[in-house]
């Protein structure tokens, strides 16, 4: 079976978009997918928001320098993580350190790495690990960013019912890039988020999105500008625990602010099902 890197990087709750490859002439490099989404345990693992993803599959001759210079003459500008299943003949190390080219590239040992990190740090599981080339939920190539804006109307939910007719209500969802703020210090991270009517909460990357049935809709929940955006900052806000500046050994809690000025918020037109 084949290595499906994007099984494993979506399996860490990384979202991947395969839509709008870039054109670039065939060769060793293949161009495999581009980050919409990365969980904030894993920032400065040497992912980023936007950064497009490129493999060197499997085989026997070694990826060489010839071969990267070939690839990196057509690379997008911005940022780029390459990752080599082969042995590399170069020093990659040093292109790596040279932030003017926006490359990163990792060999097998690094890629193994990553992975670890995020079981460590609770974005997957060692389960998961082990079956995540067998599920074909996890490896299928719909775009992520499909998927959040450009499918039309989503459903979260399903309609199992022995009795009742079944009707679906308009609610409240957003994808949003935006910044936690702590005195000086900020850290850019995205969300998704849904309004159950009762109280907001956030989706995980693994929940399915359905195209709605053809269904007579119930109305809408409302809520003003304001309460949507005081109900976010209560929600994306958070505590954590801080190392002290003065004394390392010593740490307390510290209150990260989402900071709504800054945020993009996209709406996206959303449906649960429920039963009348």
């Amino acid at each position: 079976m084949a290595f499906d890197i994007i099984a494993l990087f979506r399996g860490a709750g990384i979202g991947i978009d395969q839509g709008g490859e870039p054109n670039i002439p065939p060769g060793m490099v293949e161009w495999i997918g581009r980050v919409t989404v990365l969980p904030r345990k894993l920032f400065g693992k040497g992912l980023k928001v936007g950064s497009e993803i490129w493999q060197v599959p499997k085989g026997f001759a070694r990826f060489d320098q010839s071969g990267f210079e070939s690839w990196l003459v057509d690379a997008p500008a911005g940022e780029n993580l390459l990752i080599s299943l082969r042995d590399i003949a170069f020093d990659h190390h040093e292109v790596s350190t040279r932030t003017e080219l926006g490359i990163h590239i990792w060999n097998f040992e690094q890629l193994s790495n990553f992975i670890g990190a995020a079981i460590l740090q609770g974005c997957m599981s060692i389960e998961e690990s082990d079956s995540i080339e067998l599920d074909e939920r996890v490896v299928e190539s719909k775009s992520e960013l499909d998927r959040w804006i450009d499918s039309g109307p989503i459903m979260i939910g399903d309609l199992d019912s022995s009795s009742g007719k079944p009707m679906l209500r308009p609610i409240g969802m957003w994808a949003i890039r935006g910044y936690l703020r702590c005195g000086e210090l900020s850290e850019d991270a995205e969300w998704l988020v849904i309004d159950e009517g009762s109280e907001f909460r956030l989706l995980d990357p693994s929940e399915d999105f359905l195209h709605p049935p053809r269904l007579e809709h119930l109305p809408a929940i409302q809520r003003s500008i304001s309460e949507r955006n005081e109900l976010l900052t209560d929600l994306l806000s958070e505590s954590r625990r801080t190392d002290s500046e003065d004394d390392s050994s010593l740490s307390h809690m510290r209150s990260w602010t989402f900071s709504l000025d800054s945020a993009q918020i996209i709406a996206i037109k959303c449906f649960r099902p429920e039963w009348v």
